[in-house]
C-alpha cells in the first residue's frame, strides 16, 4: 500500500508507502511543497531537500492503526500562518474519523476544535485550521462502531517530530513609542533572516507561545549559511543577544548591536522549539 497524493488545495504533495532495507521493512512518510516537486526538480541535493520525510521501522498491523502527517500549503491571509492540514491513512474498510485540537479564541484562553473527515479507502485529508496545538483522531468508524480503544495523535508511528502541527501565529504586536519596525515575520523552530534595511540600533520584539524561551543570536554573513551551525561553528561565528519568555506577552529585547549602513551583512537566528509559534518585529530604537 502507499500514498501519493495532493492535498492543501494542490499546494502539498503527500506520499507513505514501506520499503525493504538492511535493518528491516521501513515504513516512510513525508510532504513536499509541490512547485518544488512537479516540474522535474530534483529530490535531493547536497545538504539541502525539498521533502521533509519520516523513516521508522515498519509498525505491527493493528486494526486501529493509522499513519498520519502534518502538512500546510503556502498560501495564508495576511498576519497569519498558513492553516495546517492532516492526512490520515487507515485501514481501507475505515469510513470516516473524528479530530480535535485546540484553536486560539483570545488572550490566554483556548478552545476544542471537534470535526470529522470522510475517507477514500481509508485515506482522509481535512484542513483544520488555525490550531495551537498537536491534532488527535479520536474515531475511527466503521459502519456503527469505533475502533480505536483510545484517541492518538496524527504522526507517523514512533516519530514525535511527524506530530508537531503548523502553529497559528501568536497575537499582533502593538506599536511602542522610539521603535521603528523594519522587519517582521513569524514562526516555529528556527528562523534566520538577514537584516538589510536595517541601520541604528537593533532591537528585537517577539512574542510566543507554547514552549521553552527563544534563544537571539547575531552574526555577518548569509542567513542560509548561519542557521543550522554545529555547536562549535556556532559559538565561533555567533553571538547571543539574549533570550525572550514564551508566555504569550509582547517583550522587548534592546541590543548593544549597530548596524552602520542599510546594506550591512548582519544576520539575526531565532531559535525555538519545533512546539513555539512566534512573532518577532527587528527595528531600531531611538538614541539615548
Amino acid at each position: 500500500w502507499y500514498v501519493g497524493q495532493k492535498v492543501a488545495n494542490g499546494q502539498v504533495v503527500a506520499v507513505i508507502f514501506e520499503a525493504e532495507s538492511t535493518a528491516g521493512p521501513r515504513l516512510v512518510a513525508g510532504w513536499a511543497t509541490a512547485s518544488e516537486v512537479m516540474h522535474d526538480q530534483p529530490g535531493w541535493k547536497p545538504g539541502s531537500s525539498p521533502w521533509v520525510l519520516y523513516d521508522v521501522a515498519a509498525p505491527k498491523e493493528a486494526k486501529s492503526l493509522i499513519v498520519g502527517l502534518n502538512v500546510h500549503g503556502t498560501s495564508a491571509r495576511p498576519g497569519r500562518n498558513p492553516d495546517n492540514w492532516i492526512v490520515v491513512l487507515a485501514e481501507p474498510q475505515v469510513q470516516s474519523l473524528s479530530f480535535a485540537a485546540p484553536v486560539p479564541s483570545g488572550a490566554l484562553t483556548t478552545n476544542v476544535l471537534i470535526a470529522e473527515a470522510t475517507t477514500s479507502q481509508g485515506l482522509a485529508t481535512a484542513d483544520t485550521g488555525q490550531i495551537e496545538g498537536p491534532v488527535q483522531v479520536t474515531q475511527l468508524r466503521v459502519g456503527r462502531r469505533n475502533i480505536v480503544p483510545d484517541p492518538g495523535y496524527v504522526g507517523v508511528p514512533g516519530s514525535a517530530a511527524s506530530e508537531v502541527p503548523q502553529l497559528a501565529a501568536p497575537r499582533p504586536i502593538r506599536s511602542r513609542p522610539g521603535f521603528t519596525r523594519v522587519i517582521e515575520f513569524t514562526g516555529q523552530s528556527d528562523t534566520s533572516t538577514n537584516l538589510d534595511g536595517i541601520r541604528g540600533r537593533l532591537a528585537v520584539r517577539a512574542r510566543c507561545s507554547g514552549g521553552s524561551p527563544l534563544r537571539v543570536l547575531f552574526g555577518f554573513g548569509l542567513a542560509s549559511d548561519l542557521l543550522g551551525l554545529s555547536p562549535s561553528a556556532e559559538r565561533s561565528r555567533m553571538r547571543s543577544l539574549g533570550s525572550i519568555a514564551c508566555d504569550d506577552e509582547t517583550h522587548d529585547l534592546v541590543t548593544s548591536v549597530r548596524l552602520a549602513s542599510r546594506h550591512n551583512r548582519g544576520v539575526v537566528i531565532i531559535n525555538g522549539d519545533p512546539a513555539t509559534a512566534y512573532r518577532v518585529e527587528l527595528g531600531t530604537v531611538a538614541k539615548r
